[in-house]
């Protein structure tokens, strides 16, 4: 892959050459605090994601590759620690690599009941609650907000969290927020927040 940069007259230059199988989506970033642009490219062919470091003059390293099945797209999405995921693959499957905040990646780990077949179909008001838990609502806010009990608001947020297959309020999170920024809920359940 090949960066250039713009030159004075309008023309370009390059800048580097970067060795990444066949990319079929770039994504550019500060992924990791520094207030630079980083890359992170996605490569069905390769099944990996490689994440280059930006050095601030249009020059880049190489900081780490991460192996994922079917990451033919590449999304950056903030997360609710004020640092950046990546959302690697397609909007039914989403990988999610959660940032460190240094420009790596961990793998966010889901339970064994996400790889069997589940009905992972949300109610009206369990869309409500998670994407309101996306927003950075605590369960009491969610609960004066909708005008139902804490225990309630908590019990909603387990039932999600074992339709989605995921461990933690924090994954929860995590996962409902990827949901929203591909799209996967649709615009009714955008909406459900203005309810």
């Amino acid at each position: 892959m090949h960066v250039y940069l713009e030159r004075r007259d309008g023309g370009h230059a390059p800048a580097g050459l970067y060795l990444v199988d066949s990319p079929s989506s770039i994504v550019a970033a500060d992924l990791d605090g520094d207030g630079f642009l980083d890359l992170a490219i996605a490569s069905e062919p390769a099944g990996s994601v490689t994440v280059l470091n930006g050095l601030g003059d249009g020059r880049f390293r190489f900081l780490a590759r991460y192996p994922v099945e079917r990451a033919h797209h590449v999304n950056a999405v903030i997360n609710t620690r004020g640092g950046v995921d990546l959302v690697v693959g397609s909007p039914e499957n989403p990988v999610v690599l959660s940032g460190n905040g240094d420009g790596t990646f961990n793998r966010l780990h889901r339970t064994r009941s996400a790889h069997k077949k589940q009905d992972t179909s949300l109610t009206a008001r369990e869309r409500q609650v998670a994407q309101l838990a996306a927003l950075g609502y605590r369960a009491g806010e969610i609960a004066a907000r909708l005008t139902i009990g804490i225990r309630t608001v908590e019990t909603h947020l387990e039932h999600v969290r074992g339709k989605l297959g995921v461990r933690s309020k924090a994954d929860l999170v995590r996962v409902a927020a990827l949901r929203i920024a591909f799209s996967v809920l649709s615009t009714d359940d955008r909406q459900s927040l203005d309810t």
